[in-house]
């Protein structure tokens, strides 16, 4: 249903009021003149017929009844007033307008009738002798007691009611005036009322639209100016609520979104309240599509939920681990705890998630790498003990046996020196890439790798193994050229190792838009896919016979990869069963 404007609700009452008001006084007014108008006639007519009453009765008591008719005429002439002579019986002796003889008997009009009693009468009502609406007044004439004549004057209403139609007619038209003017006064009252209202009402819709900034006009009446100051004051308020609640929540989501523990708040329905970008990552989902979902639905992992559930119902707060599957396993520690109120009802509860997948992997490699530091340490040195209580026990007396047991311990004590030097070096290098101490300066690449072969050069003679190198000689590349040569030279050696007698080690540079790629390629035998993500771990090796044999340390590799690292770049391995291995150096060129 439409609604009305408030102009219209407060203008037609107010216009139909005084319309009302104005046809009351119309009417009453009419009314009451027209009975004054007729009062007044009465009167006259009354007083007219008493004047001729002298005269009549003169000739009623002179008994010149005959000129009844002659005076009846001339007088009403003269008054302008129809008069009429009535006998007792009721008829007719004069007339000033008509035939006395033609007119019928009197004597039951209300007027004759209350003359004949001896006083004076009057009516109103319809002349059939003049067809128009008539005012009788009768006065009797009385003689030694007895009414004997009655004298009737009598005159037209026409003309009376003529003036109040005319009076009428200016009282309405008076009225329509007034009612014109007093709608034009109620619609600008109106629009004086409603102007306000509808600046208050701009207001409120902009401030539900959340245009906190917009201000109302202030209006000239106290009431209005006092609302319209109130819903700014209100409107003030609220921006600086809404601003402060708003610098809360983005300080919330900005402190959310850079936790790298996973984040996930639930009601007590187990809805999710909220939930942080690393929490969504790790469980693969929309963290704002993921708000207001049953937790079963926004995040499809058993674990996690008898998690929340714990949390939810467990007064201290609750501790637990999972592990979640997907390309790449990740292991979790959770800590849950309630929400509460400010009231201290319980509303829900929080689950922080840490990721403890590198802190584990972390410790897996610390364990091995002690466990392989032992083990390569505790060989030489027991190779060394048991050759030394050897010759203690009298092998030192025997020059053939001295001789071979000197140069065993010789060799193993040259072992255990290159896995001190490789832990030292390794460790140096470490420490000088996480503190930034490495110095780099832009030169050019070829002398490096040059270098880096003739070092290797004679190992690989040794084994019938040709080392080419395919660099262009104007390739300059940003780069500490002592680090680098170590872990090409480091990459060429595995190589050698690995190779066939009368094979080829290749020695290539490609460059790209903003990378270069040193690639080390041998023909050797390749290394199965199991061993390719840990290649590059301290102390790892595919054969460990072979490499004992070899004298590697197994430091090589991680060397070379911390080097790389060191520069800001990357280290990988292709590698095919039965056709070689391909060792990749990729490094920005700026």
């Amino acid at each position: 249903m439409r609604k009305k404007r408030l102009i219209w609700r407060f203008a037609l009452p107010f216009f139909t009021l005084t319309v009302a008001a104005l046809f009351i006084f119309t009417w009453y007014s009419t009314s009451t003149m027209k009975e004054r108008y007729f009062e007044h006639v009465r009167v006259d007519l009354l007083a007219r017929a008493h004047l001729v009453q002298v005269e009549i009765a003169e000739l009623l008591v002179s008994g010149r009844l005959a000129e009844v008719p002659e005076i009846c005429n001339r007088l009403g002439r003269l008054a302008s007033t129809r008069i009429t002579i009535i006998a007792a019986d009721g008829t007719v002796l004069g007339d000033s307008m008509e035939d006395p003889k033609a007119m019928e008997n009197h004597r039951e009009r209300p007027e004759i009738a209350e003359a004949l009693e001896g006083r004076d009468g009057n009516s109103i009502r319809y002349s059939r002798t003049t067809g128009i609406n008539t005012m009788y007044a009768a006065a009797p004439v009385a003689v030694d007691g007895t009414v004997r004549l009655v004298i009737r004057t009598a005159l037209p209403l026409s003309s009376v009611e003529e003036s109040i139609a005319d009076l009428r007619t200016r009282l309405i038209i008076g009225g329509l005036l007034i009612t014109l003017l007093v709608a034009a006064m109620i619609f600008v009252l109106a629009r004086r009322l409603t102007r306000p209202i509808d600046s208050i009402r701009t207001g409120a819709e902009q401030y539900a639209a959340g245009n906190l900034a917009f201000r109302i006009p202030k209006d000239e009446s106290a009431e209005f100016g006092a609302l319209a100051d109130a819903l700014t004051a209100m409107a003030q308020q609220l921006d600086e609520r809404f601003r402060t609640i708003m610098q809360q929540r983005n300080e919330q989501d900005a402190v959310l979104s850079s936790m790298i523990e996973g984040v996930i708040a639930i009601d007590r329905e187990e809805r999710a309240l909220d939930m942080n970008t690393a929490a969504a990552t790790l469980f693969g989902v929309d963290a704002d599509g993921a708000k207001g979902l049953h937790l079963q639905e926004a995040v499809r992992n058993t674990d996690i939920q008898r998690f929340a559930t714990v949390a939810l119902t467990s007064p201290e707060p609750a501790e637990g681990f999972m592990i979640v599957r997907g390309a790449e396993d990740r292991q979790l520690q959770l800590h849950g705890a309630q929400l509460r109120d400010g009231s201290g009802r319980g509303i829900g509860a929080v689950v922080v998630l840490h990721d403890v997948t590198r802190l584990r992997r972390l410790e897996t490699l610390r364990r091995d790498f002690v466990a392989n530091v032992s083990h390569e340490l505790k060989t030489p040195v027991t190779s060394i003990k048991g050759f030394v209580e050897t010759l203690l026990d009298g092998a030192a007396d025997e020059p053939e046996h001295r001789d071979r047991f000197l140069a065993i311990i010789a060799k193993e004590a040259e072992r255990l020196h290159h896995i001190i030097e490789d832990l030292l070096s390794l460790s140096r290098i470490e420490q000088e890439g996480e503190r930034g101490d490495v110095a780099f300066e832009s030169a050019l690449l070829r002398p490096v790798l040059e270098s880096a072969v003739e070092s290797r050069d004679t190992m690989a003679k040794e084994r019938g193994v040709t080392v080419t190198l395919e660099c262009d000689p104007q390739i300059a590349v940003r780069m500490n050229a002592h680090l680098l040569e170590e872990a090409v030279s480091n990459l060429i050696d595995n190589a050698v190792k690995y190779s066939a007698e009368n094979r080829t080690v290749d020695v290539a540079v490609t460059v790209a838009d903003a990378t270069l790629t040193i690639a080390v390629r041998d023909r050797g035998p390749g290394i199965p896919g199991e061993h390719l993500p840990r290649l590059f771990e301290r102390f790892y090796r595919v054969d460990r016979a072979r490499d004992r044999r070899s004298g590697s340390t197994g430091l090589g590799l991680a060397i070379a990869k911390h080097i790389v690292q060191a520069h800001g770049g990357t280290i990988a391995v292709e590698s095919t069963l039965g056709e070689g291995s391909s060792f990749l150096i990729t490094l920005p060129r700026k």
